[in-house]
């Protein structure tokens, strides 16, 4: 996966999203969920290989089922945003709320949106403003903005 990462990233070594994508099924077949996750986003945002918003959610959802937040958060946004499955709030909710009780700050924040905009859930503000809380507290500088915005209420 580090070395996946560095080839992705063009760090110390020549960009080269093909070695990327190389050492991150490596990975991911030996059964790292880090190495799945970032395979997803490699077919989500087409580096290296035609985006495929289908595989991306096999790599996420292999991921996620392993444990790793960051995948159950980029389920959910595949969910909400309808990209490789069909638009489904409610199941966007249920993976960022897996995602946020694991300690990962986007999808805390992600959860204050949809409370917010009762996207597959009623709309609750005081939802919202608890999950930005929790957002901003755990470091997640929009979230900060967003929340400050609302003290006065």
């Amino acid at each position: 996966t580090n070395l996946g990462y560095l080839y992705g990233m063009g760090l110390g070594v020549a960009q080269d999203y093909a070695e990327a994508i190389r050492w991150y099924r490596q990975a991911a077949e030996a059964g790292d969920p880090i190495g799945m996750n970032n395979l997803g986003l490699m077919h989500q945002n087409g580096w290296g290989v035609s985006r495929d918003y289908d595989l991306a959610r096999e790599w996420y959802q292999k991921a996620a089922e392993a444990g790793y937040p960051v995948a159950m958060r980029n389920l959910g946004w595949l969910y909400q945003s309808g990209n490789g499955v069909a638009q489904d709030y409610g199941q966007a909710r249920v993976w960022y709320q897996k995602a946020a009780a694991a300690g990962e700050v986007t999808a805390m924040a992600n959860l204050a949106y949809l409370y917010a905009n009762g996207l597959g859930t009623a709309r609750d503000d005081a939802q919202a403003r608890a999950w930005h809380k929790k957002a901003a507290a755990a470091g997640a500088v929009t979230a900060v903005v967003i929340n400050n915005s609302n003290l006065a209420q």
